[in-house]
């Protein structure tokens, strides 16, 4: 653990440093019962979703979403500020969330330009770091965080500065518990920000709206 029960009642109190810095958001993930169930309601807004591609191993299968008119990324160019749709396939993780806490914001994930560096700094970061990080053992493949009081949980991969403007997703707002923000601004990434309402919203290029919203689709 990185943490400790006392470090929780004080977090009000401390100022962090960023981790590292140039972190920037690469994609949103939001868990969905049903990919093709959504489609309809990601063209009314006129939005598409990428091809549907299967992960037996995760227990996944996912799509990331652009603008109709945007066209897809070139080939090695991918954006950030994308936005991905999670359904699960099958027992695992992603089942099991799904039945506890329902559609809804899973994780964000941010790209670092070191992730060694950037797992340096984690110790007494106040975050918590996800069994999961573990899985390849010594090869340090990517970083999962979590908190009690943030409502997702935190990706966090190495990959080099990307340009451009982002592809759909310019920030996510976040519903935190009390004393938290100074830890979400730890991450090194501008892009997330404190909520003011007690629901995540996405800050996208067609405009603001809630993880519940996108879910339920337009009326």
């Amino acid at each position: 653990m990185l943490s400790c029960a006392g470090h929780w009642r004080r977090a009000s109190a401390i100022v962090y440093p960023a981790l590292v810095s140039n972190v920037s958001l690469d994609h949103a993930a939001l868990l969905v019962e049903s990919l093709e169930a959504l489609l309809p309601s990601l063209a009314a807004r006129g939005w598409v979703a990428g091809p549907i591609r299967s992960f037996p191993k995760e227990g996944t299968r996912e799509a990331y979403v652009r603008l109709a008119d945007s066209g897809p990324d070139p080939a090695g160019q991918a954006r950030r500020g994308r936005l991905l749709l999670l359904e699960p396939a099958g027992a695992g993780p992603y089942a099991r969330a799904l039945a506890e806490r329902g559609p809804g914001l899973h994780h964000l994930g941010l790209a670092a330009p070191d992730l060694s560096a950037f797992a340096a700094t984690l110790p007494a970061s106040g975050w918590f770091v996800h069994p999961y990080s573990l899985r390849a053992g010594t090869q340090l493949k990517d970083l999962w965080l979590f908190r009690p009081g943030i409502p997702a949980l935190i990706e966090v991969f190495e990959s080099p500065a990307a340009d451009g403007p982002p592809s759909l997703i310019r920030a996510v707002e976040l519903p935190l518990a009390e004393g938290l923000a100074a830890l979400l601004q730890r991450l090194g990434c501008d892009s997330l920000l404190p909520a003011a309402g007690g629901e995540a919203v996405l800050q996208t290029v067609s405009g603001r709206i809630t993880a519940g919203e996108l879910l339920r689709g337009p009326r």
